[in-house]
């Protein structure tokens, strides 16, 4: 029933739906090409997302900072012309942070970038803004054990501004019962 299915970071890897046709198509991955093992987020492996079929790697922080634009530049390298990629706007991620005040995930890049993308219908499922960890495998042990101390960003500052945006757009925005809770 979905046109395109969205995913991000680790989720090809590491999360399970229920609707297996999700599990297996993978149209479009947005991750944020950040390698940090400190914080559990060890090195992505871009022939594994050619082997599971996606289409598109669409990164979600743009060079707007000196760590940016190295992840860019380290992500390009290991690409190698092996799948097509874009970066989000600049000036979209800008204004995004500033209506936010603090820094995105890319869960929340991904829902606005699609959002603005003008879809008929924008299905949300497996995303909870880091309220409850919708799947233990999908970060390793050691980020769960450092995200309080995380002050890259401000997840209940996120969570409350998408419930205002959905609350407008609810028309087009449908969410899993997960995230209604």
């Amino acid at each position: 029933k979905f046109d395109v299915v969205v995913k991000l970071n680790k989720m090809i890897e590491k999360t399970k739906f229920n609707f297996d046709f999700i599990n297996y198509k993978n149209d479009i991955l947005y991750n944020c090409v950040d390698i940090n093992i400190q914080n559990g987020d060890y090195p992505y492996n871009i022939d594994n997302w050619v082997t599971n079929k996606v289409k598109h790697v669409r990164i979600p922080y743009p060079a707007v900072t000196g760590y940016y634009a190295n992840n860019l530049r380290k992500f390009e390298n290991l690409n190698n012309n092996k799948i097509e990629y874009s970066v989000v706007d600049k000036y979209f991620y800008q204004t995004l942070q500033n209506n936010l005040g603090t820094i995105p995930n890319t869960g929340t890049i991904a829902i606005f970038d699609l959002f603005f993308q003008k879809p008929k219908i924008l299905s949300i499922v497996g995303i909870t803004f880091n309220k409850t960890g919708y799947c233990s495998s999908y970060k390793e042990q050691v980020w769960y054990d450092k995200k309080v101390k995380s002050r890259n960003h401000d997840h209940d500052k996120q969570l409350m501004f998408f419930k205002k945006f959905y609350n407008k757009n609810s028309d087009v925005i449908v969410i899993d019962d997960v995230l209604k809770n």
